[in-house]
């Protein structure tokens, strides 16, 4: 192990080095190299850092604990939360009138026809028009234009809280809170506040990505709303790293990735 000093004046002559126009190449590749080893990247219908992390969690959760899967799309996380956890209790929900058809067909969940964010009511959900219910759908506007450069739809959905959603069910804890909302995250947080200022979410998992350059939300957005947990990123291991503490050069970062806040 270096010295101090030593490790310094070394970073320091590699930054010089590679400071050259020419090397922007090899400079890029390397980026990608260590975001992916900082947890960012990694995207598609099937998560091994997903599915790694459940595996780990399930010995931690209760004998049947309860999953609520925000932006369940046509099922996928809620079919491999049965797999890897099949006590789960598990309320998906999905605004999407066709991928709420497909998620209709898994067995043993509760299927809700709705979406979810800070207010009850109604939202416009924008989708492609040549691929309704798909994965992109989202409630904030450009997110279809400005990042997957699609022709958009639209279509008119109820919304509600989980915090009007889970007064209603009682006195119940949310063992993992799944959310998938291409940039709404943060709203969904923002309508479950007295669920989680009462102590009943334990562990929250959200996509961070392009989308929320269109949203304008940041990970200190998210270590706002969560007071009293720590933010991690989900590695390909299934490893928590932790960014809490990150300065924002190394925690705002918009790469595909899954993030985790748990108690501290």
């Amino acid at each position: 192990m270096f010295p101090k000093l030593a490790r310094e004046h070394a970073v320091s002559l590699a930054c010089f080095v590679f400071s050259r126009r020419l090397l922007a190449p090899v400079n890029k590749v390397l980026f990608r190299i260590a975001t992916a080893g900082l947890g960012l990247g990694m995207s598609g219908r099937s998560q091994p850092d997903e599915r790694l992390l459940l595996r780990k969690m399930r010995r931690a959760l209760s004998s049947s604990p309860l999953v609520i899967d925000v932006g369940a799309n046509c099922g996928h996380y809620a079919s491999m939360v049965k797999e890897e956890i099949p006590q789960a209790q598990i309320i998906s929900f999905e605004p999407h009138p066709t991928a709420f058809g497909e998620l209709m067909r898994i067995p043993g969940i509760r299927a809700i026809n709705m979406a979810v964010g800070d207010e009850s009511g109604q939202l416009t959900l924008f989708d492609h028009a040549s691929a309704p219910g798909s994965q992109h759908a989202s409630v904030v506007p450009g997110v279809l234009e400005q990042i997957h450069h699609g022709v958009v739809t639209a279509i008119v959905v109820e919304c509600t809280t989980l915090d009007s959603f889970l007064e209603k069910m009682g006195d119940v804890h949310v063992d993992l809170l799944k959310i998938d909302v291409e940039g709404f995250e943060l709203a969904v947080l923002k309508g479950a506040e007295r669920t989680i200022a009462n102590g009943r979410v334990g562990v929250v998992q959200f996509e961070f990505n392009a989308m929320n350059t269109i949203s304008r939300t940041f990970i200190s957005d998210f270590m706002r709303v969560l007071p009293g947990y720590g933010l991690y990123r989900i590695l390909r291991t299934g490893d928590l790293l932790p960014i809490s503490e990150e300065p924002p050069v190394r925690r705002e970062l918009f790469g595909y990735q899954n993030v985790v806040a748990m108690k501290q």
